[in-house]
């Protein structure tokens, strides 16, 4: 897929991935955490993208005395809607896939953190952008190209449950919502 073909593809992803945004920001919020989902703009053309790139998809927001003056953290969150996964013992890769490498290169705030839903969003798995010096460039197919990627090591990633009061009824909520997104 090339062009146009691929980039509705890329929309009923994307549409689809910024519901693992609202579950971060709801399990951070049950922990104590407070967490901003971004909003969402969608191009009104493939051939205006470029113009739409974002800033990521969620701020973390931290006790400025404890974190060298900054308040809010930048948050890359995805979703792997065909994995389901505990651990890096049942993670299917030896890596974790970051991003494609120019979108790290070419960003001037650098993600704090990156963290990826299974795909019935009952476990995550998460690293930090401070790990970059270790991740290594791959070559992949992308939406019917081919574009470097950067992976990370499976010791910088960090597994764990996600639990919530309602957590199911959630879950519930948005998979009868899913239904009517095409992917």
């Amino acid at each position: 897929m090339t062009g146009h073909a691929s980039d509705s593809v890329f929309l009923a992803r994307l549409e689809y991935s910024n519901v693992a945004s609202w579950m971060w920001a709801l399990w951070n919020w049950s922990r104590g955490d407070l967490g901003l989902v971004l909003p969402q703009v969608t191009r009104p053309s493939f051939e205006e993208r470029r113009a739409y790139s974002d800033t990521g998809d969620a701020v973390q927001f931290a006790n400025p005395k404890d974190n060298g003056g900054r308040q809010g953290h930048r948050v890359e969150i995805r979703r792997r809607e065909e994995m389901e996964f505990t651990s890096a013992a049942d993670y299917r890769y030896p890596d974790m896939l970051v991003d494609p490498c120019f979108k790290w290169d070419e960003s001037g705030v650098k993600p704090w953190k990156y963290v990826v839903f299974d795909k019935d969003m009952s476990h995550v798995a998460s690293w930090l952008g401070e790990t970059h010096d270790d991740w290594r460039s791959v070559t992949l197919n992308y939406y019917g190209g081919r574009r470097d990627h950067y992976m990370c090591p499976m010791h910088h990633v960090k597994f764990e449950k996600v639990e919530f009061e309602n957590h199911g009824e959630f879950c519930s909520g948005i998979a009868d919502y899913l239904r009517g997104v095409e992917k």
